[in-house]
């Protein structure tokens, strides 16, 4: 009899039978409750007023984990083994190498989030994974992924180098040893969405030759599309320049449009780039690169000397506002430029500007793109 009654007026059992609209904001007094809230009134005032910042904050947490499980699978190489079809738990723990019982609790996990799909006892990629997160799909998020492992990979070295200065190792482009292949197909992958939008929104000069480098592939591709009479020159360090024609290839750059592809050295001012006279160059996150060496502004007085009068440099950058708070989604992009360059410069818009006119550009300009995901800055060289 008691414990009839007990669960009669059990909060949970009486939440349950609540229509779903009001079910969660009773839940959430119900938890309230039970943490003593209500009984501490100066702790339910802060609770309130901090209600929309403490919200995210759980988010925030609860989606880190949420993407952990993505890169730990995408790590092991789960989501392409599944893309050649459904495996049992001990098949894919054999395929991956792992222990089965890791195996499966990872697949119990990206079931829950909806990226893998049971079928008796196999596994297999639900139809919104086999179109985003299999490597081999048109629409995958894979190199993002790996940019993000390799970035989580990196972060116990972050504090070393935000005191000392250098780059974690895992992502130190200049060493041939990092994982620049994860950067080079997530940089490119993000740059052909990005370079679409700003594309859309400027007005270039009329680009006959132009150059980039290893980051910026996607993007040749975007301007030969723009320009059908122009040809564009590849230049970047040697092991990276390497990686060019295999990118060539996945965005379809022909090679009758390509005048050379060169390797350097690194150092813009001691490095020759080809023909050294262009209509357009694209530099990508160069102003964070060696900050005590000034290096993205030895980029940026490089590319003014090859530029032909009227030509313009676009920068791939982000951007920080000078007197109010960065916009978040540039602010999440201006996190993984402080782990791969804990001590870079913050490039500000007033900034930026600043830099560029003392070398000698003029009209420049600083574009949002993606909704303010991410800024260009383009400046021309006077005609």
């Amino acid at each position: 009899m008691l414990q009839v009654r007990a669960m009669a007026t059990n909060p949970r059992t009486i939440i349950e039978k609540l229509p779903k609209p009001i079910r969660r904001g009773a839940e959430t007094v119900r938890v309230m409750a039970a943490l003593g809230v209500f009984s501490d009134p100066l702790k339910l005032v802060r609770q309130w007023r901090h209600r929309a910042e403490f919200q995210r904050l759980q988010k925030a947490l609860f989606y880190h984990r949420y993407a952990s499980a993505l890169l730990l699978a995408n790590e092991v190489g789960l989501f392409a083994a599944l893309e050649k079809g459904g495996r049992t738990i001990e098949q894919t723990a054999s395929e991956l190498g792992v222990a089965p019982r890791a195996a499966e609790a990872l697949l119990r996990i990206l079931e829950s989030e909806g990226a893998v799909e049971r079928h008796g006892r196999r596994y297999q990629l639900s139809p919104f994974a086999a179109s985003y997160l299999a490597p081999g799909s048109t629409f995958s998020v894979a190199p993002m992924l790996d940019l993000m492992a390799a970035q989580a990979f990196a972060l116990a070295e972050v504090p070393r180098c935000m005191k000392s200065g250098g780059q974690p190792k895992v992502l130190d482009i200049f060493s041939k040893r990092g994982r620049y292949r994860a950067f080079l197909a997530a940089v490119n992958a993000f740059v052909d969405l990005a370079g679409r939008d700003f594309l859309n929104q400027v007005e270039l000069p009329e680009v006959r030759d132009f150059i980039v480098g290893s980051m910026g592939v996607s993007m040749s591709a975007l301007l030969l599309e723009r320009f059908p009479k122009s040809r564009v020159t590849y230049g970047c360090l040697a092991h990276l320049v390497r990686e060019i024609p295999r990118l060539r290839e996945d965005y379809g750059v022909p090679a009758d449009r390509v005048s050379g592809m060169h390797a350097h050295g690194g150092d813009p001012s001691a490095d020759r780039w080809g023909d050294e006279s262009y209509d357009l160059v694209f530099l990508t996150k160069k102003m964070i690169l060696e900050p005590d060496q000034r290096m993205g502004e030895k980029f940026a007085a490089k590319a003014f000397e090859v530029l032909r009068p009227g030509g313009a440099v676009v920068l791939w950058e982000t951007i920080h506002t000078d007197f109010r708070p960065t916009p978040l989604p540039r602010a999440m992009e201006a996190v993984m430029d402080l782990i791969a360059s804990p001590t870079g410069l913050v490039n500000t818009e007033n900034g930026v500007r600043s830099t560029l006119e003392t070398i000698g550009y003029r009209n420049v300009e600083i574009v949002p793109c993606l909704g303010g995901q991410t800024t260009f800055v383009i400046a021309r060289k006077p005609g």
